[in-house]
């Protein structure tokens, strides 16, 4: 701050312009201490030291040459008093007004310190008003109370990002003060279910749900719960795997979702909190991914937790969420080199040869045949919604990786083609994917009207084709030979024509309008009214079977 010195008139000019004349002296009553007047204001005790000095002494008379700083500040002070008790600055005082500002922040920050300094010694959870030794004897539920949410009944850590100061019902409150992780994963623990439940969820997504997407092996999970179970304590999240904790969770949340109200009703699950359960799953799969890094701890778990999501996320209303979190599947599959998986010769010979493999090469072949399911269900996945973005990720010259064998979970052999296993429904679903992303890169390059629709006809037909000649055998099966099938049979290939009848009308429908007021587009109205009926009709097949889980893709 500049220095002003005193005139020596009687008022000082200095004075009158700060509308203290009164007050203005020239006179020391009890001689001058620079250690009153003129020391620079500490922060322990600034108001006492303000009131020791003189009324007059403060403002005016002769001043040192080495004391003028605090005089200074003792006269903004001053000013700013006056100004406050008269309701403020006058007209004269207008070109000090910056000046009264920069000793109002000064001041405010000498003594915002000293409450900073003093306040650090206490406890953060006591500042927050928490007492840190009464948590341990709450429960979970009354210490995470204001972080809960009415959609998703719990709110990650994700949701503090940058930005971002706190949850919505405590701003002054820091989430990861008063809830680490440790506090995180006993409100995960305390959504878990009895182990017959999980156990009953983990099986029946074995049984009627695994052979949509495939990304799991079936035997090897299993047994990995079941040693998790073995517990003295039961199935304890802190001694797991997180992302390993997400895929059972994923699990419980797409069987749940997709299981009929009666099954669900026979597990012990009523209607109501079927219905909530789903959601709190879903929202624990994505907590425990968050809670383990799985941007940065890149591991296949994460990617199985989010495939085996899919089933659930867009009944329950999450596919814009989905679609984010299978990009970033996409990536660390990417980063684990699940698109260039090597082909080993010694375990192939020895498949096709019948030789006796031993376990660390059944090992090591049901890792590769794991890769391959999780790589062609991204790209299935990717492909399929093209039709929604107008684009893909994923090239097919971009990856080497091949498709899966048809192995069955139990034993890893080779299985007749009369024998349906779950990798026919996914290599069906890849063969049709991948027209769907070759007709989008035609009709991107055609020009023209005419050009467009040669393509689509072009791959109208190309599709049709392929579904006839890329149906498996095990999927093409009569009324006599239904009873030998598994169970989900019947349903995967009720699936399977929803799905290529779908792909159908979304090769035509840039034309479908066109097509009632064009005669040149009329075979798009047929093959769009055909390919609806045959949904219809199939839904409506569906419907009746009571057995029959909840498909996302019948809800399409």
């Amino acid at each position: 701050m500049r220095r002003q010195k005193c005139d020596r008139k009687d008022p000082c000019t200095r004075c009158v312009q700060s509308n203290v004349a009164s007050s203005c002296t020239r006179k020391w009553p009890d001689d001058y201490d620079p250690k009153i007047h003129r020391s620079y204001p500490k922060s322990k005790d600034v108001q006492s030291r303000l009131q020791v000095l003189p009324p007059g002494s403060v403002i005016s008379g002769r001043e040192p040459q080495d004391d003028a700083y605090d005089a200074s500040l003792a006269q903004d002070i001053t000013t700013i008093q006056n100004a406050t008790a008269t309701g403020g600055p006058s007209s004269s005082q207008s070109k000090f007004q910056s000046q009264d500002l920069s000793t109002q922040r000064r001041l405010g920050r000498i003594l915002t310190n000293d409450k900073r300094k003093e306040a650090s010694k206490e406890p953060r959870l006591s500042r927050a008003g928490i007492d840190p030794s009464s948590l341990e004897s709450l429960p979970t539920n009354e210490i995470l109370k204001p972080y809960y949410s009415e959609r998703n009944s719990f709110q990650p850590l994700r949701d503090l990002g940058a930005g971002s100061t706190s949850p919505r019902s405590h701003p002054e409150v820091g989430f990861a003060e008063i809830c680490p992780k440790t506090i995180e994963r006993r409100y995960l623990q305390t959504l878990l279910p009895t182990a017959r439940q999980i156990l009953q969820l983990v099986d029946y997504h074995s049984t009627c749900l695994l052979w949509y997407h495939r990304c799991l092996h079936g035997p090897t999970f299993r047994s990995e719960l079941l040693k998790a179970l073995e517990d003295p304590d039961g199935l304890q999240l802190k001694r797991l795997d997180l992302q390993w904790c997400a895929i059972l969770f994923a699990i419980m949340a797409s069987s749940l979702t997709c299981a009929t109200d009666d099954i669900a009703r026979s597990w012990g699950f009523s209607k109501a909190e079927k219905s909530n359960l789903c959601r709190k799953w879903y929202s624990a799969t994505i907590s425990c991914l968050y809670l383990a890094d799985y941007t940065s701890n890149i591991h296949v778990y994460s990617i199985q937790a989010i495939q085996a999501l899919s089933m659930a996320a867009h009944i329950l209303g999450f596919s814009n969420e989905q679609f984010v979190y299978l990009g970033g599947a996409i990536r660390i599959a990417q980063s684990l080199g699940l698109q260039r998986l090597a082909y080993d010769i010694e375990v192939d010979n020895a498949l096709a040869d019948g030789i006796l493999m031993s376990q660390e090469r059944k090992d090591k072949l049901t890792k590769r045949e794991m890769g391959r399911r999780i790589w062609a269900q991204l790209c299935i996945q990717d492909w399929f919604s093209t039709p929604a973005s107008d684009m893909y990720f994923i090239n097919k010259l971009h990856f080497t990786t091949l498709k899966p064998n048809r192995f069955d979970d139990e034993t890893m052999s080779l299985v007749d083609e009369d024998v349906l296993v779950g990798t026919d429904f996914g290599n069906y679903f890849y063969d049709i994917a991948m027209v769907a992303a070759d007709f989008h890169d035609a009709i991107t390059c055609a020009a023209t009207l005419p050009a467009k629709y040669e393509e689509v006809l072009k791959y109208d037909s190309r599709m049709r084709a392929i579904a006839a000649e890329a149906m498996p055998r095990s999927l093409c099966f009569t009324d006599a030979t239904e009873n030998s099938k598994p169970q989900w049979a019947r349903w995967a290939r009720s699936s399977a024509d929803i799905v290529l009848a779908h792909k159908l009308i979304m090769v035509h429908r840039n034309f479908l309008a066109k097509s009632f007021t064009d005669q040149r587009f009329a075979y798009t109205r047929w093959a769009s009214i055909a390919e609806s009926k045959t949904i219809l009709r199939e839904v409506e097949i569906a419907t009746a079977d009571k057995a029959r889980p909840m498909l996302w893709t019948d809800q399409v």
